[in-house]
């Protein structure tokens, strides 16, 4: 299956492992013989881990200057771990794939009395209420980022009054991630739709159920008054969004709510531009340094992770959307929401953050959304999986545990991750997907622009590892925003027509009378003339015959593929 130039490669490897003294079995012990160690300074060095600018993956680097803040109460997790039993537990339950996390009340009452301990010995008492519509103990994660000295010092006492659009331009910044260069715009008015997409009309049974599951968790609630009772109550804070269920091959449905075609996304202001880690940031903590020990990985998703953001309540009425001429608003940070994402990744980097600190022993760790990912030696991988598994559960943060993995293959952010090997593999459904989607696209230089977005976006994907293929990138971009000219025939007696529907750049603000031709797009060519002012016109000979002119509209959803696309795509 392998070219012959990497069959040979792997034998010159192989041959001086079998011609040792291990009788011919390549054990661990002698596949370590090949792993070179990686020095505390060797490159390449990987920064970025989704924790923000303050935050970096690999804690095998040496020189580490932030202080053990939380060195006591690892040990004594540590102790109780080891001495109550919770490695088989913890054992059990990745064994048994269970959907229920993997330690009772009883398991963690222990560990809890411990953080209260550790606690009270910071001159703090432990507070264990719950803010209402969120379910995590953010009292005591605002704790523990006051004894971590957190640089997100704004963060827990904005959850705490419920976090805002930006619609004011009063989201307090974070300042662990770069600031925004963006701004709102204030032009665009707020607006109400009392329709939803096509999607969620020609499936309301699935749009109904998705709305009542939310409705039974406390995401959403129904307004009880009509739209002019919502409009005398809300005043310009108003705005009705267009509901839609996204749909996906490997989740179940969700509700998504377009919050800007009412104009919120526009207005709303975001301080800062969160970072993400990529498939190459985890490739370049690989691997851990000074160490030859074989690594594990585990992964921790968390369950519907927007929804732990609750919105400032005068700020609600901004996030409504109607079903069966009923208005709904949110109470929670909603998919679609410009917020939303931004609001959920300051409490993702923190929980990075505090997950860092509690392990400190050599590990890598990353967040991309709502996914985290780790590294770890194998000695103590069972352990560290461990302590991450109870504070999980003591800060009741909700993780969907069935998706939970450890092992020496973890599937993260699309690919498949070999942890022990040291290399990542496209799954064969992506490359699958790759392949049909390049195979309908070169039967043809005819395409459409969704078409050409879909396979553009999955080769970025995939380029994010395979960077050499990056080059050929722009040559598709190139015909993606590349719109082709139309050609519309006129009758020689409505020239006139035709050229008081023109502007001075020679744009169509209204449709000449029996052409169709689309209000906004460019007059290019007439006869095979090309046109670039109005007094160009008045040099246009017309014969009797009907005459063709060459239009542009720049919102055409047809696309032609270039020779040279055709040949990166073969």
């Amino acid at each position: 299956e392998y070219p012959e130039p990497m069959c040979a490669a792997i034998a010159n490897l192989i041959a001086p492992l079998c011609a040792s003294d291990t009788g011919h079995q390549l054990t661990w012990t002698t596949v370590q013989q090949c792993i070179p160690v990686k020095g505390s300074c060797d490159f390449p060095v990987s920064y970025e881990d989704g924790g923000g600018l303050n935050s970096e993956p690999d804690w095998s680097r040496p020189h580490r200057a932030t202080p053990d803040s939380l060195k006591q109460l690892r040990q004594d997790w540590v102790q109780l771990i080891l001495h109550n039993g919770m490695l088989d537990k913890m054992q059990a339950f990745f064994r048994a794939h269970e959907a229920q996390p993997p330690f009772s009340a009883e398991d963690l009452a222990p560990f809890r009395h411990s953080l209260e301990r550790f606690m009270q010995s910071h001159g703090m008492m432990a507070d264990w209420s719950i803010r209402m519509d969120q379910p995590m103990h953010l009292e005591i994660m605002a704790a523990i980022s006051r004894i971590m000295q957190d640089k997100d010092n704004s963060l827990f006492d904005m959850l705490r009054h419920g976090a805002p659009t930006g619609i004011q331009s009063d989201i307090p910044p974070s300042t662990i991630f770069p600031r925004a260069e963006d701004k709102a715009d204030d032009s665009i008015p707020l607006s109400i739709h009392m329709t939803n997409r096509q999607s969620a009309e020609s499936d309301l049974e699935t749009t109904r159920d998705l709305v009542n599951q939310e409705l039974e968790k406390g995401w959403i609630y129904e307004y009880h008054g009509t739209l002019a009772d919502a409009q005398a109550e809300f005043g310009d804070k108003l705005a009705i969004g267009r509901l839609g269920p996204a749909l996906s091959d490997h989740r179940p449905p969700r509700l998504v709510v377009d919050s800007s075609i009412c104009g919120l996304n526009s207005r709303c202001s975001i301080p800062e531009r969160t970072t993400l880690p990529s498939a190459l940031d985890v490739m370049r903590v690989y691997p851990l340094r000074e160490t030859q020990e074989q690594l594990v990985g585990f992964s921790l998703d968390i369950k519907s992770a927007h929804k732990l953001v609750v919105i400032r309540a005068e700020e609600r009425g901004l996030l409504g959307f109607t079903l069966d001429n009923k208005i709904y608003f949110y109470k929670v940070a909603p998919f679609g929401a410009t917020f939303s994402a931004y609001h959920w990744t300051r409490v993702g980097s923190f929980i990075l953050r505090f997950f860092h600190h509690l392990l400190w022993w050599i590990h890598a760790g990353f967040l991309y959304v709502d996914d985290y990912l780790f590294l770890f030696p194998q000695s103590v991988a069972l352990i560290m999986a461990c302590e991450l598994c109870i504070a999980s559960q003591i800060l009741n943060i909700p993780i969907s545990w069935r998706k939970s993995e450890f092992g020496a293959r973890i599937h993260w952010i699309g690919c498949q991750f070999e942890i022990t090997s040291g290399y990542i593999a496209l799954p064969l459904v992506k490359l699958e997907k790759l392949r049909n989607y390049i195979t309908q696209m070169i039967r043809s230089s005819r395409t459409s622009k969704k078409a050409l977005e879909k396979l553009v976006g999955l080769l970025n994907w995939v380029t994010q590892i395979f960077l050499l293929m990056r080059c050929w990138l722009p040559i598709l971009y190139k015909d993606l925003f590349h719109v082709p000219a139309s050609h519309f025939s006129i009758d020689p007696g409505h020239w006139r027509n035709v050229m008081a529907c023109l502007d001075n750049d020679l744009k169509f603000t209204s449709t000449p009378t029996g052409t169709g031709i689309p209000v906004g797009s460019t007059l290019l060519a007439i006869r095979h003339q090309n046109v670039s002012s109005l007094s160009d016109l008045n040099n246009i000979y017309l014969s009797e015959r009907r005459t063709w002119l060459r239009i542009r509209d720049m919102q055409s959803s047809k696309r032609c593929l270039s020779s040279d696309s055709i040949r990166i795509l073969h």
